[in-house]
């Protein structure tokens, strides 16, 4: 499987997790009425660090959880597509692989783009711990988990 392939697979769970972590915060919002944003802002309150507050602070515990949830699924479709069953190194190496995703993507969306749940780096590598450690290592067990299940219940 090419390299690009992995991209639109890592991306589709990419989607999927933030997804669920996005309704999440709006359930924790709405439903529970946990604070959001600041509400004294007004209209600037879209442009306040919404990751400060209590809606997305309670998410951060279940991120990892998300992605162990749909990552591995993921890669056993990716892996279905292909024509042998990936070895341990094929694994580890796309594992590998969605890990720098990841990063790059997590940089670019959550950093670079402005919007109300933007962060700093230190907001993302060194506040947002041990949940964004945790999440990328799941994240990168994930092809390892998909290539287990794959060769115990497919062969």
């Amino acid at each position: 499987m090419m390299v690009m392939d992995t991209l639109i697979f890592y991306l589709i769970a990419y989607v999927i997790v933030t997804i669920m972590a996005s309704m999440h915060f709006l359930y924790n919002w709405k439903v529970k009425k946990q604070q959001a944003f600041d509400s004294s802002l007004g209209l600037h309150a879209l442009k306040a660090n919404a990751t400060q507050f209590e809606a997305f602070k309670t998410t951060k515990p279940f991120h990892p959880l998300y992605n162990v949830m749909v990552f591995p699924i993921v890669g056993v479709v990716m892996m279905g597509q292909f024509s042998i069953f990936p070895t341990l190194t094929q694994s580890l190496g796309i594992g590998v692989l969605w890990i720098v995703y990841g990063l790059v993507l997590d940089l670019f969306c959550w950093v670079i783009i402005p919007h109300p749940w933007r962060l700093t780096l230190k907001d993302l590598f060194v506040t947002y711990q041990p949940w964004i450690t945790l999440a990328y290592i799941s994240i990168g067990l994930s092809p390892l988990i998909s290539m287990v299940y794959l060769s115990l219940f497919m062969a």
